[in-house]
């Protein structure tokens, strides 16, 4: 047998690590998706790239929206310029109090004309599922009259300022994977700790094991391999799923849980087991995982309830399933 100060530590540290950098590439991913240098020098321009994420250059924007969507948002018409000179126009989707659609109606349309401006935007299709309705008829019956614009509007292409790059999902998500891998290396530390505790309790019970760990197991008065316990003297030492360590003079209760994972609510595809101990010095039961052998756990731990019960009868034998 060898201490183990860091069980559970190492496992602990890998799903922070893990967690944390799902949280820094998905931001990495949403920064690259709607900043429009990235956007740029990736060549990510409407009309030119296939991209869903791209940068329309606006030369204009009609003041008013010509438009009121189903999802209370608004429909504008913009006027955009391409790197090879095509004039164009195309309706954008956006929201009512959009900032930076604002900045560019409060912009005077000469100053917007000699200065386009970038805006981020995700291209979409008519043919989509969820497009906006009627686009292509509605705009052929509003510009009917207009030969400039609609001999240069896009009918089957629109861009909406919704959901650009990874959407609203990435401040759901990120900060929630950010938060995991925070507790992640918090649960690590507290393990490490915890650990270390566990270890000074020993040796200050049992000053002869310092330097000699191996003689816990073979002075052991009983010992279960399988699932990980074992009893030196007066202690309960737990040393497979995680550990602790208890003076079993100081329990008055103790019995097995069991916990049953189901798939869909019918089928059992796992369980968990864990030892709980109460006892008059506190007022909550201490509960430690222990290893989980299958349907036959309570059989395998039967023998070690039996010893405790012959070695130290104040205390009482339960199971809770």
């Amino acid at each position: 047998m060898k201490e183990k100060p860091l069980k559970g530590v190492i496992a602990s540290l890998i799903f922070g690590v893990v967690s944390l950098a799902v949280s820094i590439l998905l931001g990495i991913v949403h920064w690259t998706s709607t900043d429009v240098n990235q956007l740029l020098k990736n060549d990510a321009i409407y009309k030119v790239s296939s991209s869903d994420d791209v940068v329309v250059h606006i030369d204009f924007i009609y003041p008013e929206p010509i438009g009121h969507l189903d999802n209370n948002n608004n429909l504008y018409l913009v006027g955009y310029v391409q790197p090879d000179g095509y004039l164009g126009y195309v309706g954008m989707e956006a929201k009512n109090k959009d900032k930076e659609v604002q900045k560019l109606i409060e912009t005077s349309p000469d100053k917007l004309a000699k200065n386009p401006q970038y805006l981020v935007v995700k291209k979409k299709s008519t043919y989509d599922k969820d497009s906006i309705l009627n686009y292509e008829s509605s705009l052929r019956e509003i510009f009917a009259s207009n030969e400039e614009i609609k001999q240069t509007l896009d009918y089957t292409t629109y861009v909406s300022r919704l959901d650009t790059g990874l959407g609203k999902v990435v401040y759901f998500i990120g900060p929630l994977f950010l938060a995991l891998g925070l507790l992640g290396f918090f649960n690590a530390w507290k393990l490490k700790k915890s650990n270390a505790q566990v270890y000074e309790d020993l040796y200050q019970a049992y000053p002869s094991l310092q330097g000699n760990i191996q003689g816990l197991q073979d002075g052991a008065d009983y010992i279960d391999e399988k699932i990980g316990l074992l009893i030196y003297k007066n202690h309960i030492f737990g040393y497979k799923q995680k550990l602790f360590l208890l003076d079993l003079r100081d329990i008055n209760n103790l019995y097995h849980r069991v916990v049953n994972h189901k798939k869909y609510g019918l089928i059992t595809v796992s369980r968990s087991s864990s030892l709980v101990f109460e006892s008059p010095n506190h007022k909550k039961a201490q509960e430690f995982a222990i290893k989980n052998v299958g349907k036959n756990t309570d059989l395998q731990l039967q023998p070690l309830f039996d010893y405790i019960q012959e070695r130290f009868p104040h205390i009482t034998i339960g199971y809770k399933a």
